[in-house]
């Protein structure tokens, strides 16, 4: 690391930052103003994610890059973390990342109902919702990884990889230091694989679970009908919300894979990962 190295990396910063905060750009009298516009967007960024499209234009799937909690020095609960891959995501809490993801449907109308549903899924039966929001994880099923496999030259070392849980980022990392040789561009071959997989959005109860979070929903859903009004989707959506879960740590005599009142009550479901609360 040099002086130049630091150089070159700042201006890198410097040029995602004016590229991101595009979106919002404006030119009034005042440029205070439209300085104080691009810093609070990028700060909505920074807590919610910036949503990239990934996958096919047929199976198409949200991912939402450098969301983190906003790092508060003053509050040890505010660590974060970012993971160092491509369309890299860290962790932040439920509120901080729904509210500062209302408007990316009238920003980018491709996200549609995506954290409608995402943010609906982590209600529980009972209401309450899970501390972090930990980011998507994708798992291609075993009818499917064959598929993928053939997208490259040497599979040994993928086959034991697409067993588990995965990132993008992760993804594409792991085939560079291992490696493996593509049939296509990176780029393509992440298309690829993504057409065959299954995302699930995860999340960690963290230090407990939330009664009032699930009213930052309504705006999800206010923002989304009015970009697309004519409600159809919404109920499809709707509908689509019934991962609701009974932890062990709220319903400890609920049998697995049971109902209540007609309402799935599992241990867990694929789109939570769950720790159980410290006494």
């Amino acid at each position: 690391m040099n002086a130049a190295t630091l150089e070159e990396k700042y201006r890198a910063a410097e040029e995602l930052a004016q590229r991101l905060t595009d979106t919002v750009a404006i030119q009034s009298g005042q440029p205070v103003f439209d300085a104080y516009t691009r810093q609070t967007f990028l700060d909505n960024v920074l807590r919610g994610g910036w949503p990239v499209m990934l996958g096919s234009s047929k199976r198409p799937f949200v991912q939402h890059i450098y969301s983190r909690k906003h790092g508060d020095l003053e509050r040890d609960y505010n660590a974060f973390y970012l993971a160092p891959e491509f369309y890299s995501q860290g962790n932040g809490n439920y509120r901080d990342v729904n509210q500062n993801r209302r408007e990316d449907v009238w920003l980018n109308p491709q996200v549609g109902d995506y954290n409608v549903i995402a943010f609906m899924n982590l209600i529980q039966a009972d209401g309450y919702n899970p501390l972090v929001i930990v980011g998507n994880r994708y798992m291609v099923p075993p009818a499917q990884r064959a598929a993928v496999l053939a997208l490259v030259e040497n599979p040994d070392p993928l086959a034991a990889f697409l067993t588990r849980a995965f990132t993008p980022g992760a993804l594409l990392k792991f085939v560079a230091m291992a490696g493996i040789r593509l049939k296509a561009t990176p780029e393509d071959f992440l298309t690829q694989v993504m057409s065959h997989a299954d995302q699930h959005f995860e999340a960690d109860p963290g230090e407990g679970y939330w009664i009032d979070h699930w009213t930052y929903n309504l705006d999800l859903i206010e923002n989304y009908l009015t970009i697309y009004p004519d409600g159809g989707a919404i109920c499809c959506s709707i509908r689509r919300c019934s991962r609701f879960t009974i932890t062990p740590l709220l319903c400890v005599h609920a049998p697995k894979n049971t109902s209540w009142q007609g309402i799935a009550c599992a241990s867990s479901t694929p789109s939570l990962r769950m720790r159980k609360r410290p006494r």
